[in-house]
C-alpha cells in the first residue's frame, strides 16, 4: 500500500541520517519489503549505500517459490568494504523455516589508508 512504502521511505530516511552523524563503515541488511526500483531503495543508493545485489537480483521471497527481491545488504562508505560473495540460500529446511530465504554476503574490510 502506499501507506507502508512511505512508512519504509521513511525508515530508510531515518537509518541513513543516523549514519550520516556518525563516523565509520557501516553495514546494514534485512528484509526491507522494498523491491529493487522501489523508491525506498533507490533513495538508499542515491544516499551512498550501496547493495550487495545491485549487479543481479536475488530472489528471497516467498521462500516456498521466491519470484522477489525484498531482502538487502547494504554497505558505506563502500570503498571499505569489498564484496566477496552474495547468495540467496536455498534447501528445504529454509524454505519452511521462513516466508523468505536467507540472503548470505561475505565481505573484507579494508581500513582507510
Amino acid at each position: 500500500s502506499d501507506a507502508s512504502s512511505q512508512s519504509r521511505r521513511r525508515s530508510a530516511k531515518v537509518l541513513n541520517g543516523w549514519a550520516a552523524k556518525r563516523s565509520g563503515s557501516f553495514l546494514f541488511m534485512g528484509d526491507l519489503n522494498a523491491l529493487p526500483w522501489s523508491r525506498t531503495i533507490r533513495f538508499l543508493r542515491s544516499h551512498g549505500w550501496r547493495s550487495a545485489t545491485r549487479r543481479h537480483m536475488l530472489r528471497t521471497f516467498p521462500s516456498a517459490l521466491p519470484i522477489q527481491q525484498l531482502d538487502y545488504v547494504f554497505s558505506k562508505p563502500h570503498k571499505h568494504w569489498r564484496l566477496l560473495r552474495v547468495e540467496a540460500l536455498d534447501g528445504k529446511i529454509l524454505r519452511v523455516a521462513s516466508d523468505h530465504l536467507p540472503l548470505f554476503a561475505a565481505y573484507q574490510w579494508t581500513p582507510q589508508k
